[in-house]
Order: C-alpha cells, then structure tokens, then sequence
C-alpha cells in the first residue's frame, strides 16, 4: 500500500509545470489617461516542465487588436537570477476607451 501511496507522489511531481502568477495590475482595474499602470508577475518552478521566457501583451477585447507600446515586460530564465518581472506603462491620451486583457504567456 505505502508503495502504491509515493509512486503516485513520485508521479504527480513529474507532472507538474511551472506557474506564471499576475500580480498587477488588478483584476477589473479601471484606469484612464495618463495612469500608471504596475505591471508584475512571477514564474514559480513547480516541475519538469520548465517556463525559459515570458511577456506580456495588452488587448483590447472588443476589437481582438494588440495595443502598440505596451511594455512586452520580458523575463528569461538563462540571464534573469530572480523569478519575476516588472515595468510601468503611462496610460496613452488618445487610447480608446474599452475593455483590454493582459495576458502573460510562457515558453
């Protein structure tokens, strides 16, 4: 039973992946013209499958476009010593009102 018990630990722990956390900006901000936008995430090692790079992209959910100027916010596993990212973004004056995600994405 005790074997059955770690083998299927041992299993689960290869499984695993690595995790991308967002912790700014909040979720369901509002933010206007000429705001400063906090831009953070971490990419935590879970496992065996490894995250080596992440960015971050803005876009605007009605019209499906990806907002030009957005900091990409890039983070690398082979040249960055610490897990997390961050930048500032100043709100544009002439950007559209709308609703817009952020999607951080790994590879």
């Amino acid at each position: 039973m005790f074997q059955y018990i770690f083998l299927l630990f041992v299993l689960v722990q290869i499984v695993l992946s690595d995790d991308i956390y967002i912790y700014g900006p909040p979720q369901n901000g509002i933010y206007h013209p000429k705001d400063v936008m906090d831009i953070r995430y971490a990419v935590h090692s879970m496992g065996m499958t490894r995250i080596w790079s992440a960015s971050a992209k803005l876009t605007n959910v009605e019209t499906n476009t990806t907002i030009e100027g957005f900091p990409l916010t890039n983070w690398t596993a082979s040249n960055n010593t610490q897990n997390f990212s961050h930048d500032i973004w100043t709100i544009p004056v002439d950007m559209p009102n709308g609703n817009y995600s952020m999607c951080v994405s790994g590879k």
